[in-house]
């Protein structure tokens, strides 16, 4: 597994220089290669695959756009450059899928089955326009074909208009959908879900909520829960308070005590100082338990070091899915996350993307997350 990365301008000449860098590596080409390009690439989006299959031959090639990419362990935002992954393991195949958005049965349908045949994958892999696909029911379709198969991802970005992304599978470039990457055979995957958030307040009970909407926590009503928690906090923490509040809400159900990471983090989307309730951005049921965040780039970093040094075992390669609010944007600098993943296992292959929502697992299932850097970290099992 190697990365490599190019900030040519011109397309093809990118790739030929990127695939020159994997093609020294692996002693030839790989056998899938995942493109991450910027929108500087856009006029050649609809070629890519072919010039790519052209430079790389007997190559599967997958990917997609997005505002930043990730490559030879670099974070290039805010100007042109084409990364590639590239794949080539002993007794691991890959398949991939294009899901068109008019065609996606019920989650619980059968015809999943026929979408995605095969037995649950080592690693699923989905990237999905956000513009024209609903990515938590795709999640639902793949865990009901797959279960058990760990899915991780990010979803395009760097275009505000339909059709102004780019996916590419099947040795086409779709402008719609979702991309889903399935890993067979030999390979050990650990996961990491960095949340860039932290705890305050204590976790509560919904005790009355519909849909989307918290109604009562511990019979409380959420404001009022919010203006008390507030007059406790630090001034730093009040100042997050105010701009960075989040709301997260657990998706394991067999925690008595919980801790960081053991939520999926969503925004607040509104408050009403009427009756007190609370709306999130991800319907709620009775009985979850919900916990108030703040987010910082103090918390976004401590908890990927965390995270990272708790993996004991060191990985050949990660593929890398971060939030487009990250990077610069939190950081002021680029390479950070990158730079924390390579001091903690040395000179890695990373490759990945800056997306505008990030797929990751929260206990034994996955969800489509923001803020946060999701790292697959994956090993050849020989």
């Amino acid at each position: 597994m190697h990365s490599a990365i190019s900030e040519l301008s011109d397309t093809y000449a990118a790739l030929i220089e990127a695939a020159a860098t994997l093609v020294d590596a692996f002693g030839g080409p790989p056998e899938l290669v995942f493109i991450f390009t910027t929108p500087h690439h856009a006029a050649s989006w609809s070629r890519l695959p072919a010039m790519a299959r052209e430079i790389l031959p007997n190559t599967q090639v997958v990917g997609c756009s997005g505002a930043g990419v990730i490559g030879d362990g670099h974070e290039v935002e805010q100007r042109c450059a084409l990364t590639l992954f590239g794949l080539r393991l002993a007794g691991v195949e890959a398949s991939s899928h294009h899901l068109d958005p008019s065609d996606l049965p019920a989650p619980d349908s059968e015809r999943w089955l026929a979408l995605l045949p095969g037995s649950p994958p080592a690693l699923t892999i989905v990237l999905a326009d956000p513009l024209s696909t609903d990515v938590a029911h795709v999640l639902r379709g793949i865990e009901a074909a797959w279960p058990g198969s760990p899915v991780v991802g990010g979803l395009t970005s760097g275009s505000l208009v339909q059709g102004g992304h780019a996916l590419f599978c099947g040795g086409r470039c779709h402008r719609i959908g979702a991309v889903v990457v399935a890993l067979r055979g030999p390979l050990d995957v650990e996961t990491i879900v960095a949340q860039a958030c932290r705890p305050i307040g204590d976790p509560m009970l919904v005790t009355r909520c519909a849909g989307r909407v918290i109604q009562a926590l511990g019979d409380r009503a959420p404001v009022e829960v919010l203006r008390e928690l507030y007059a406790d906090l630090s001034v730093r923490d009040q100042d997050l308070f105010r701009h960075a509040l989040f709301a997260g809400i657990e998706m394991r159900g067999d925690h008595e005590e919980f801790r960081q990471g053991d939520f999926a983090i969503r925004r607040i989307t509104g408050m009403d100082p009427n009756d007190g309730a609370i709306s999130v951005a991800v319907e709620v049921q009775p009985w979850q338990v919900v916990q108030f965040h703040v987010r910082d780039e103090l918390t976004a970093a401590e908890d990927l070091k965390t995270q990272l040094a708790a993996v004991e075992q060191s990985p050949d390669a990660a593929l890398m899915f971060t939030c487009t609010g990250r990077g610069l944007h939190l950081y002021g600098r680029p390479d950070h996350d990158t730079d924390l993943v390579r001091q903690r296992f040395g000179d890695l292959a990373i490759g990945g993307l800056f997306c505008a929502g990030e797929i990751g697992p929260v206990g034994d299932a996955s969800f489509l997350h923001g803020s946060t850097t999701m790292l697959a970290l994956l090993r050849a099992v020989s």
